[in-house]
């Protein structure tokens, strides 16, 4: 797999609804194990979103989109995905080069509330 054909896995895009194989949040059986999806989901009666900080966190610290994809090896594409909320999946390990990068936590890049 050539380095491109992986950074496409790194972020499932919302508008197609498809991922990479190991972005499959499903069992053997196809039934979804684990809770690794980005997007709408419901909590009781309240429907909840997970909402991306990426365009915070680069204005914080002077870092342009194609500076970040550089240094965390994810295409410009793939990161704009995830800035304007239309990702479904991210890899653990792309999670954590961002947070290197970007010097956060997970829940300053992500966070979960009511939909705007």
């Amino acid at each position: 797999m050539s380095g491109a054909d992986q950074d496409l896995g790194d972020i499932a895009r919302a508008d197609t609804g498809q991922a990479d194989s190991d972005l499959d949040d499903t069992g053997p059986d196809n039934t979804e194990v684990g809770d690794t999806k980005l997007g709408d989901t419901k909590l009781g009666d309240t429907e909840l979103v997970v909402r991306c900080h990426l365009d915070r966190l680069l204005y914080e610290r002077g870092l342009t989109l194609s500076a970040l994809a550089e240094k965390v090896g994810v295409t410009v594409v793939n990161l704009s995905v995830l800035k304007n909320d239309r990702a479904k999946a991210i890899r653990f390990s792309t999670l954590v080069a961002l947070c290197r990068e970007l010097d956060c936590q997970p829940g300053d890049l992500l966070t979960v509330g009511e939909p705007a």
